[in-house]
């Protein structure tokens, strides 16, 4: 408050009192940086409540909602009751979008191999692994289904899944063995089981 005394030539005084209010304009207004995923879209808030609110995109509510392409700036100006400004950027990363490779079928007993990218960390369930790649042995047959928890570069998330499908072997079984003389000959017997196509020792094909 300021006061004011103004004295008249003949001796009365008169006082007047004004007062100033300061405006002192909050910062951070928002948030240094954030992330997303390629193609998701992200909501920016302003941190304090102002009189009018003015983005770089044009937009003048306290928030808004952006899907950039690329990693992009915002810029925030808020105006305050007293008629005071401030004014605050924020950066927006896009990380690419984490995929995860590997075969579809593969036959019971078969080592494969799934590989994650765009990530900079990585989960596996099951298994709990934290490389990029892991290796798998399936016995048994029917779908197998894997989760990898990937941490972008810049802190967003994604759960990726991979289901594959595991192949039973082919169950054949042959006589039991026998006993002959030389240059004699002998019947093998075989089971097909399931097995539909057959190779012996010695690169004949057939039942």
């Amino acid at each position: 408050n300021y006061t004011l005394t103004t004295t008249s030539l003949s001796g009365c005084q008169y006082t007047s009192i004004i007062k100033i209010n300061v405006d002192t304009p909050a910062t951070p207004l928002l948030s240094s940086y954030t992330s997303i995923i390629q193609g998701q879209s992200k909501t920016l808030y302003s941190y304090v409540t102002g009189s009018a609110y003015l983005w770089s995109t044009g937009e003048t509510t306290s928030s808004i909602t952006v899907t950039p392409s690329q990693t992009s700036s915002y810029i925030l100006t808020v105006t305050f009751p007293g008629g005071c400004t401030s004014t605050d950027t924020t950066i927006v990363y896009v990380d690419s979008l984490p995929t995860i490779s590997g075969p579809d079928t593969v036959c019971a007993n078969t080592t494969f191999t799934l590989t994650a990218t765009g990530g900079g960390a990585y989960r596996w369930s099951p298994g709990q692994e934290t490389t990029s790649s892991v290796t798998r042995t399936i016995t048994s047959s029917g779908n197998y289904t894997i989760y990898v928890y990937v941490t972008t570069p810049h802190g967003s998330y994604k759960t990726l899944t991979k289901v594959v499908y595991i192949k039973p072997m082919p169950f054949t079984s042959i006589s039991n063995s026998i006993t002959i003389c030389k240059e004699d000959s002998a019947r093998i017997i075989l089971n097909p089981g399931s097995g539909t196509t057959f190779q012996w020792s010695n690169i004949v094909t057939g039942k």
